[in-house]
């Protein structure tokens, strides 16, 4: 089985089988259609599909990083990781993908929202982090989003999180209220919020100071007024937010 990943839009992935015919001859089927498509993830048209073999979970973050990061995966514009069995996938991922009932109900046990909110001592990117930490105990995968936006001719700032459902959906939350914001702070109404993934230091200066002076990015927000970057962890925020 071979798990792959690319990027458009945004993030997108499909999973293919792999039929081993022999040593060297092999086909990729899509199992929805049955249809061969090996040409079709040979990204880089060297008449070979690469792949990255049974990987742990440091490489997959690290593959999917660079991924985000440059649009390039490890053929073309293809991330092909290929797994001995279904069983093996398990170990590169081992987090939960639940419902929204269920998350739901984890939240109203959590407390992070019970907390003091403290002017830059205790704030929103506390929260951001404390609710990540909490969620993940659980088995969650949860990223943080830095939202910016301009009131006034000022730039404002906050910190919320993401949780990944089941079935490929996800919900952004407000740390402090544990409320689903997803309608909120999608602004442009196309159903999703859009991010910039795991922006380097230099680059979400530049872009910040470009949307605070003009307003763009590098015509407007990631989303609509928004401009939203995304971290797979509070730690990999690049600047300081206290």
């Amino acid at each position: 089985m071979i798990i792959a990943f690319y990027m458009s839009k945004n993030l997108s992935w499909d999973i293919v089988l792999k039929i081993t015919k022999s040593n060297d001859y092999y086909v990729l089927v899509n199992p929805q259609t049955d249809s061969i498509v090996t040409y079709v993830y040979d990204g880089n048209k060297n008449g070979i599909v690469e792949t990255i073999k049974n990987p742990n979970l440091s490489t997959v973050s690290f593959w999917m990083k660079k991924l985000v990061n440059t649009t390039f995966g490890n053929d073309g514009k293809y991330l092909l990781f290929e797994f001995d069995d279904y069983e093996s996938v398990k170990l590169a991922d081992t987090r939960v993908y639940q419902t929204y009932e269920k998350l739901m109900k984890d939240l109203s046990e959590d407390e992070t929202d019970q907390q003091e909110y403290i002017e830059d001592t205790h704030d929103c990117d506390d929260f951001a982090k404390e609710l990540e930490d909490a969620l993940e105990k659980k088995g969650y995968r949860v990223t943080v989003k830095l939202v910016y936006w301009i009131e006034n001719g000022e730039l404002q700032g906050h910190a919320i999180n993401d949780v990944y459902l089941e079935d490929g959906k996800k919900v952004t939350i407000e740390p402090q209220t544990d409320e689903d914001v997803s309608n909120e702070y999608d602004n442009d109404k196309d159903g999703e919020v859009e991010t910039a993934w795991d922006v380097g230091k230099i680059r979400l200066n530049i872009w910040l100071t470009g949307f605070e002076y003009w307003g763009r990015w590098p015509t407007s927000g990631t989303d609509g007024k928004y401009l939203i970057f995304e971290y797979e962890d509070f730690d990999d925020i690049p600047i300081d937010l206290d």
